[in-house]
């Protein structure tokens, strides 16, 4: 088995950090190529940038969904393991390739002259900016040798990341095609972010490679470092009640390991 080493650096690092200031979700395995019959480790990430300097995480009660998809299509329930902060699934017997599926329970996050609070502006007074924000992260875990295509299907998120190549078959200096998806149909003009696991920050930038996709909502990314990746997609649009929220904002991130 293939472990990162800033897994468990995470989880220490939740009882260093007394509030999360998140701006992304994404799922952080404790590996991401397993022999077969072994139980997923994993973290939720939710903070500022991947893969953080201690990060924040998101407790199972956060969540909308969480599961892990089998390369037959089966859809398994992920069990809290030692810590709040802590998932597992059932052992993985079939060899192939899994997805790891979680998006967070929607919510208001309003900046008042205040303080912050987690409601809309109508509830609260002097109310600066409200966000109603909506997070979905996907992760492509290995058991044994790659096989299948999940890694390319289309889940059904609000905004959503494929990948139109399996990450397993390339290698450093190699392009990874990838579309976006905004309710369904493709996004053009999007901004595509990625970083890998050991990037350094420049000018205040987490982020390694920064695309746009084109009319068809697809872009390529040039993988440039062995190791755990992070893509990264946002929108922002116009909230529809205007007394209620200012704006709602989508994110979403995919997680793989290049070997």
């Amino acid at each position: 088995m293939k472990k990162t080493g800033i897994f468990w650096f995470f989880v220490l690092g939740l009882f260093l950090t007394t509030q999360a200031r998140a701006h992304f979700l994404w799922v952080n395995p404790r590996a991401y190529h397993l022999e077969t019959g072994e139980e997923l480790v994993f973290t939720l990430g939710f903070g500022h940038h991947f893969p953080g300097p201690g990060g924040d995480f998101l407790e199972k009660s956060l969540l909308k969904e969480l599961i892990i998809i089998t390369p037959s299509g089966k859809r398994l329930v992920v069990e809290t393991g030692a810590y709040p902060i802590l998932f597992k699934t059932p052992a993985l017997l079939k060899e192939g390739t899994y997805l790891v599926v979680a998006e967070k329970k929607p919510g208001f996050f309003s900046k008042t002259a205040h303080g912050f609070f987690r409601k809309p502006k109508n509830e609260l007074e002097d109310v600066i900016e409200c966000k109603f924000s909506k997070r979905y992260a996907k992760a492509l875990i290995t058991v044994g040798k790659a096989k299948g295509e999940l890694y390319r299907q289309v889940l059904g998120q609000e905004l959503e990341i494929i990948l139109l190549k399996d990450p397993n078959s390339l290698r450093v200096g190699d392009e990874l095609p990838i579309k976006v998806l905004y309710q369904g149909k493709p996004y053009p003009k999007a901004q595509v972010l990625a970083t890998y696991e050991g990037f350094s920050p420049r000018e205040k930038s987490y982020f390694s490679f920064a695309v746009r996709t084109n009319a068809r909502g697809e872009a390529t990314l040039r993988l440039d470092h062995r190791g755990p990746w992070l893509i990264k997609v946002s929108k922002i649009n116009p909230y529809p009640e205007k007394e209620i929220c200012d704006v709602e904002t989508l994110v979403a991130t995919f997680t793989f390991e290049l070997p």
